[in-house]
């Protein structure tokens, strides 16, 4: 897609283009923990669920972060008291 393209459909420009990124993003992580809170009968459970999922995506990413290594290392813990 062009940038013209793009722009045709926010005429208001990069402020509208954010805007709208971050309302679809908002939309995204509210279906994303209402899902985690269906799924796990406790806010505890929840809670728990939320930040593995948040440490394993991290983990993904491909540009180091300190928040890669803190996962890890998180996670191992995790692991080791299920």
């Amino acid at each position: 897609m062009s940038k013209g393209s793009l722009y045709h459909h926010f005429p208001n420009g990069k402020e509208e283009l954010l805007i709208a990124y971050l309302d679809s993003l908002n939309d995204a992580i509210t279906i994303d923990i209402e899902g985690i809170f269906n799924e796990n009968p406790t806010t505890e459970e929840a809670t728990s669920a939320m930040i593995e999922g948040a440490m394993m995506h991290s983990l993904t990413q491909k540009a180091i972060h300190p928040l890669r290594v803190v996962s890890r290392e998180l996670l191992k813990i995790i692991k080791a008291n299920k």
